[in-house]
């Protein structure tokens, strides 16, 4: 996944939660609906605007003060449960 733009996929809305204090994604094809903690939120919204998967590292690293390590394996983790939820796109970078 190294350089590739993480991105949600086109069919997937991301509004803010009632409390402000997550949000929810909305699966348009079926209806599911994904709710996301503080921390889930922060990286979906990064991720709504197209990121690399480095970066998301970084954002929960400093947003969240945990470690460089705790912050690649927690993403790693977020964006597996997103792969498989079929709700995220990984776009190669233009060459």
């Amino acid at each position: 996944m190294r350089g590739q733009i993480l991105q949600l996929a086109t069919f997937v809305e991301l509004e803010a939660d009632a409390d402000a204090n997550g949000a929810v994604l909305i699966d348009g094809r079926v209806g599911t609906i994904y709710s996301c903690n503080s921390t889930a939120a922060v990286l979906v919204s990064e991720i709504a605007k197209g990121v690399e998967l480095e970066k998301l590292d970084e954002v929960l690293a400093r947003q969240f003060d945990v470690s460089p390590d705790r912050a690649i394996r927690d993403t790693r983790q977020f964006i597996d449960a997103l792969n498989s939820a079929g709700v995220l796109e990984l776009i190669e970078p233009a060459a």
